[in-house]
Parts: C-alpha cells; structure tokens; sequence
C-alpha cells in the first residue's frame, strides 16, 4: 500500500545539447523530491511523471538514466539502499508505462549526499538531497552517423568503462557507458566487436597480469573484458558478433602513472570494431 505523504515537488525541465566523445544527444532532466525515508511513488508524483513524458515525440526513441539519492539522516548503508529504491521505482514506473518510448537503460542509488557544514544545525535533514533525477536521451541518429565513419580495426570512442581497483568490477559512474555501448550493438546488427582489457599500477609493461580479488587468479584484464562480454551476451546479443582479450599492462594511456586520475584511466576496458 502506498504511503500516502505530501513531499514537496520540485519540477525543472532542462534542454541542453551533451556531447560525449562519440555522439551529440539531447537530454530532458527532471527531480522529484521526497520526505523522510519515503521511496515509493506518491499520485502526485506519478502524474507529473506522465505529463512530462506525454511531451516527448513518439517518433523517436529515447535512453533512460534515473539517480536516487538520501540525505545524511540514517546509516550510510540505509540510505544506500533507500536511493536505490527510489530510482528503481520511478525506473519501474516509466520503463511499463512508458514501454514503446525507451530504450531501456538503468538506474543508479548515489547513496546520502555529503553534509555541507554543521550538520547538528540542521533540523529534519535536507529536502533537495532527498531526491530522483532523471535524464532522457534521444540520440540514436548520432551513433549511427558516427558508425559510419567508423573503419575496421578502429577503435570506438565511447566515454569511460573503468573498474574497481583490483576487481572485475565496473566502477558504477561507468555503468552509463555500458549501457550505451549495448545500444549501440542492438541498433547495429551487423557490428561485431573485440572488447579489450586492461590494468593499471605495474612498474613495467611487460609484465603479466595482474591479480584478481574475485576470482583469486592472475587474469584481471581478462576478467574485465569477459565480465562486459558476458553482460552484453546475457542482453541479448549474438556471441558471435563479440570476442574479449585481456592486454595486461602493454597499452596504458598514461605511463608513467603519475597520478590516481592515470590509474583510473588505464583500469579500462575498450571496443575494437571487427567487422561492420
């Protein structure tokens, strides 16, 4: 049964042009604000969501990203788990009501937003950090034109599939990226791909991989690019359009590593376009 509480609604509609490496994409963002420990969607809320969404062209396809976030009140893991459940209701709520107008895409909990200041000076938390963001995207005439531009053994530029030190493990700001990586595929039926893995942190290029906390073996870029190879076969798309191959530490893009920014960066995965 809903929880029928009152939150105070903040509606803001944003067109603006995002240009990641690869496309030009429109976005629509929007937030909806909630109570105290409140996640699920109340009458209000849903309204606002089909009259916004109402206003898109049905003749285009859309990509969606939802963002919950808590505020301070409550443990670091309650709140993780609350911003998880309000950007899943609201997922759950456009991708069936909304079915013929996106292509899904995923949501992300962001978790309690850091305090500014004294937090013993604030009574009852902060309402704007108790919220959903969502973002709509309509960009598939971009990736096919850049397609296009594409030749073989040419590396498709997409922003950044970066893991976990150590682990196999996409760090969740590239989960996004993956996502558009799989739309790609699923608009492009005849591309086929190598997805490449890499580390970072080895004094020397040529030394073998390094170690995985996972799966406790000695192929972690190999691990990494298996894991997105994995994900996109279990997606629905023909294994025989992907192949995967781990590249240790011989292509960093920053060597020496001089920062934690490089070694970000060289944690990586990347597509190589096989055939088009």
């Amino acid at each position: 049964m809903r929880k029928q509480l009152f939150p105070l609604l903040f509606f803001a509609l944003l067109w603006c042009a995002w240009q990641p490496n690869y496309l030009k994409a429109q976005v629509d963002s929007f937030k909806l604000y909630y109570d105290i420990g409140v996640y699920e969607l109340t009458n209000a809320q849903e309204k606002l969501l089909r009259d916004h969404l109402k206003q898109l062209d049905t003749a285009n396809k859309y990509r969606i990203q939802v963002k919950g976030s808590a505020d301070y009140l409550g443990t670091p893991e309650s709140n993780q788990i609350l911003s998880e459940n309000r950007a899943k209701a609201v997922f759950d709520f456009i991708d069936a009501y909304f079915d013929t107008l996106i292509i899904k895409n995923e949501y992300l909990g962001l978790g309690e937003i850091p305090v500014k200041g004294d937090a013993t000076q604030l009574i009852g938390g902060v309402q704007e950090d108790r919220n959903v963001t969502v973002y709509l995207r309509y960009q598939q005439e971009e990736i096919k034109t850049k397609l296009g531009t594409l030749k073989l053994e040419e590396n498709l530029v997409l922003e950044d599939l970066n893991f976990q030190p150590g682990r196999h493990i996409l760090l969740k700001e590239s989960v996004p990226n993956l996502f558009e990586l799989l739309q790609i595929m699923e608009e492009n039926p005849d591309l086929k791909i190598e997805i490449e893995g890499h580390i970072c942190c080895h004094s020397d290029p040529n030394k073998p991989d390094a170690f995985d906390i996972d799966t406790k073996d000695y192929k972690l870029s190999e691990n990494r690019a298996k894991n997105i190879y994995k994900f996109l076969i279990r997606k629905g798309i023909d294994p025989k359009r992907l192949s995967y191959k781990g590249y240790g530490f011989q292509r960093p893009l920053f060597y020496p590593e001089r920062t934690s920014l490089h070694q970000k960066k060289n944690r990586r995965v990347e597509i190589k376009v096989v055939d088009l």
